[in-house]
């Protein structure tokens, strides 16, 4: 490469890499106000009317993640996400800030507690700089999902807030089990860490009907996260085999008698603008290791079933990924659902 052209791309690389770190700066109050719009335009007028007492039952589930079971151990190896479902929450302040499509069933509001774990391929030994780094997250979020019958969508709307990096607990969650373990040692690599930062982001997911063919069905699918963890836009489809409520009604979710359970398969594409356990945080930027440059396009599998029977569902699963960055696998793993309704 001739050496103008060279400097040309150096200073091009340089202003790029400079614009998406203000972007990100940028992303984290743009996530509030995104949340605040919506609160002023939409969350106004459903007050205008006199709306109707819905009274839901409450709700414990708990997913839990793992590679374990595809027989590996890298990447996002060990996940945990505890949802507790209770009207009441949609009396916090911070419920004001999820979107409101003014569908005629009261929402469904719910707190989230999510754990995540990074690791790269190798683990023995200290990481390679061309492999992912050691990251975790922590996250406490309100989630509210609207479901319209009517017209056949549930749009769901999360604003959450954490931790990235040792305080986030993934090296004290790893290290412990394995010392629990009889046959494992713990992982010294967590030394090279993504570095601790602050964590906020808004999400936004849709899903439509396409066509029903009775217990055949295909959905849409859409969704966005802004500010970090990870901001991306994905959209898919979702073939469904069943029996029970009507998916889009809160009832398929919070029915506490009768028998339903779901088959499916999706496909999406994700385009992702920046992954902070790969590219390290917006305010710290002390990590020993980072990836730079990420592979912003990626596809994605997941197959799964579940099962309700009166006030208890289970489900399982498993999700597959392409490759993050160079030099990275496709990655795949599995997942576990338990809930209950009191």
């Amino acid at each position: 490469m001739p050496v103008g052209l060279q400097r040309f791309y150096g200073i091009f690389a340089g202003m790029f890499h400079w614009l998406s770190k203000l972007y990100l700066r940028l992303s984290l109050v743009g996530a509030i106000l995104l949340g605040a719009s919506f609160l002023s335009a939409q969350g106004f007028q459903r007050y205008l009317v006199p709306e109707e007492v819905i009274e839901y039952p409450r709700r414990l589930q708990v997913m839990w993640a793992n590679d374990v079971f595809f027989q590996t151990d890298r990447y996002y190896t060990n996940g945990l996400q505890i949802e507790y479902h209770s009207q009441h929450l949609g009396n916090s302040a911070v419920s004001k800030l999820l979107f409101d499509p003014l569908v005629e069933s009261a929402p469904i509001y719910s707190l989230l507690l999510t754990h995540e774990i990074y690791t790269p391929r190798n683990v023995l030994g200290d990481p390679v700089r061309t492999d992912r780094p050691y990251a975790g997250v922590l996250l406490l979020g309100l989630k509210g999902a609207f479901y319209d019958d009517d017209h056949q969508f549930v749009l769901s709307s999360t604003i959450q807030a954490g931790l990235l990096g040792r305080y986030a607990g993934g090296q004290f969650v790893q290290n412990g089990i394995h010392v629990l373990l009889p046959a494992s040692e713990p992982i010294p690599g967590w030394t090279y860490q993504i570095q601790q930062d602050m964590l906020l982001s808004y999400l936004v997911d849709y899903q439509k009907l396409l066509f029903d063919a009775g217990k055949l069905q295909m959905d849409a699918l859409a969704a966005t996260s802004l500010g970090l963890p990870l901001t991306d836009f994905s959209g898919g489809i979702r073939l469904r085999y069943g029996q029970g409520d009507d998916y889009f009604s809160p009832r398929q979710i919070l029915a506490v008698d009768g028998l339903q359970y779901n088959i499916f398969a999706e496909a999406s594409t994700r385009y992702v603008v920046y992954d902070a356990t790969l590219q390290g945080g917006a305010f710290n930027r002390e990590s020993p290791h980072t990836v730079e440059v990420i592979n912003p396009l990626l596809a994605q599998l997941k197959a799964g079933a579940s099962i309700r029977y009166h006030k208890v569902n289970t489900g399982i699963g498993a999700q597959w990924v392409s490759a993050k960055f160079e030099n990275a696998l496709p990655h795949k793993w599995a997942y576990f659902v338990i809930g209950f309704l009191f």
